[in-house]
């Protein structure tokens, strides 16, 4: 049981580390290009106030963005060391060209056959059940000192004497003994034993419960972070239909180039929340499996090779 437990806190969190690089990667690459489409908007708007066409106000915002967008990717870069880092001390390798993990796996159909399939496989309830056995059998053991306890010995014996010569004898002894005086000692084991079977009934309903707190926790943390990928995916397709028009708009005089900075921003800022919530949803979909206990090498399709 504690070997399961292990091998599905080993799996969630190298998959919790796994998930924070991919991650930090994808934030890497978006201020890496937010970066770029600044230095182009800099440079553009540098050469349009040597021809008169913009104010040096505008050629100081681009370059205030520009500098707040590279001090952005210094911090994103940062943060990518710390997760590699903290991946390599738990897999004992630094990640490299690392691919999104394939979810080749089912997960319950409903929040009820969740609950009822842990009751059957569920590790920890498992467990719990065991150990409410044990002191089932506990009870029977002390109750077995108020019976009488019969012993039957066999004694089988050979000699020799001049007379009668090799001579051969068997002796059979029954004997028996009942319990008459033990000073209510039997009968207070007998009620501890009794205690500790209730106490450890309501152990394994704790248990139970919590198992089922866990899954009905993690079930919800899938379908809002499945929610709330649509509503990023919605609000990334809005935040760069914005971006376009406000470009072309500053281009015909009726925006500004902190309109711009702005769009720009809220375009980064939309695709950083959206590769977060992709991130979120996955690592809930295994925490999920964790929950019903089945998160492990075989329900994921996964192989680890042999070592002689």
């Amino acid at each position: 049981m504690q070997l399961h437990e292990l091998e599905q806190k080993v799996l969630l969190d190298t998959i919790n580390s796994y998930l924070n690089v991919l991650r930090d990667q994808k934030f890497v690459e978006l201020s890496n290009n937010n970066v770029a489409v600044l230095e182009r908007q800099f440079l553009e708007i540098r050469d349009r106030f040597q021809l008169g066409e913009v104010t040096r106000t505008d050629v100081s915002q681009a370059e205030s963005a520009l500098a707040a967008a590279k001090a952005n990717l210094t911090a994103k870069v940062g943060s990518l060391k710390i997760s590699s880092e903290l991946f390599l001390s738990l897999v004992g390798i630094k990640p490299y060209k690392l691919m999104n993990i394939k979810k080749n796996f089912k997960l319950p159909l409903s929040l009820e056959i969740a609950k009822q399939n842990s009751l059957k496989t569920h590790t920890k309830i498992k467990a719990a059940k065991i150990e409410e056995q044990i002191a089932r059998i506990r009870i029977d053991i002390a109750k077995s000192q108020k019976s009488p306890l019969i012993s039957f010995k066999s004694i089988f014996s050979n000699g020799y004497n001049s007379s009668s010569g090799n001579s051969n004898s068997v002796t059979f002894r029954l004997e028996g003994s009942i319990p008459i005086f033990n000073s209510g000692r039997i009968d207070n084991e007998i009620n501890q034993a009794k205690i500790n079977y209730k106490a450890q009934k309501e152990s394994t309903l704790l248990v139970k419960r919590l198992v089922e707190q866990e899954i009905a926790l993690a079930w919800s943390n899938v379908l809002v972070s499945k929610a709330s990928i649509e509503a990023r995916k919605r609000q990334v397709e809005a935040s760069s239909l914005a971006y376009d028009g406000v470009v072309v708009e500053e281009k015909l005089g009726t925006r500004t180039t902190l309109d711009v900075i702005n769009a720009e921003q809220n375009l980064l800022d939309a695709r950083t929340q959206l590769a977060s919530a992709e991130r979120e949803h996955t690592y809930a979909r295994f925490s999920l499996l964790a929950a019903t206990g089945e998160l492990n090498l075989k329900n994921l399709n996964m192989s680890v090779p042999k070592i002689n």
